[in-house]
């Protein structure tokens, strides 16, 4: 009989671990918060840089179909609540993105993410004023805040377990700050350096 050939891994269904890192860069907006509406007051966009880690599961039906599903946590730097003495921007999402590979070797290959995210951001900020009377005191502001967003991304895959992912993250809902601000992240765009069972 003739001998048999050994499918490669990558045409069968595996599950595995999925974990990465990544930097990236915000798009932000201030917005103002009143009477339980956000107004723009047409204050220009900046950028802030973002650090952010997933942890979770990846499943593939076969070299190019399959679905990924992690806890992602994004730290920012936001450029407005870093001018405080104390300032820190978070947003922490549970994430499932479907997997479209255009090519997957078993040394390299290309793929397409396209998902949604839905979890809550935390602000935390905190200034020390002077008053009148030549008193010092600080005001802290601690705020929550639904988070619900869209994920793209492309990804080079290395070997069996490697990736190179180019993110593009886009929230829905804007960050409480406190009872009068807010900001409106309008894109988020990092390289994440993802290990999984590709």
């Amino acid at each position: 009989p003739p001998p048999q050939v050994l499918k490669s891994s990558k045409d069968t269904k595996r599950t595995g671990l999925l974990a990465g890192l990544g930097l990236g860069v915000t798009r932000s907006k201030m917005l103002l918060y009143s009477g339980g509406q956000l107004i723009d007051l047409g204050l220009p966009a900046y950028h802030s840089f973002a650090f952010n880690a997933q942890i979770g599961g990846i499943t593939m039906w076969n070299r190019y179909f399959g679905l990924q599903y992690y806890y992602n946590l994004d730290i920012i730097a936001d450029d407005v609540l870093t001018k405080f003495d104390v300032g820190l921007l978070t947003t922490s999402t549970f994430n499932a993105d479907a997997i479209l590979n255009a090519y997957n070797g078993d040394q390299f290959g290309v793929g397409f993410l396209v998902g949604l995210g839905v979890g809550f951001d935390l602000s935390y900020y905190s200034r020390s004023f002077v008053d009148i009377d030549g008193s010092a005191f600080k005001y802290y502001s601690l705020a929550t805040s639904l988070d619900a967003r869209a994920n793209l991304g492309i990804r080079a895959i290395f070997g069996e377990n490697y990736a190179l992912t180019l993110n593009c993250s886009i929230p829905f809902l804007a960050n409480l700050i406190d009872p009068i601000s807010a900001i409106r992240d309008e894109v988020t765009f990092s390289v994440r350096f993802t290990y999984g069972k590709f």
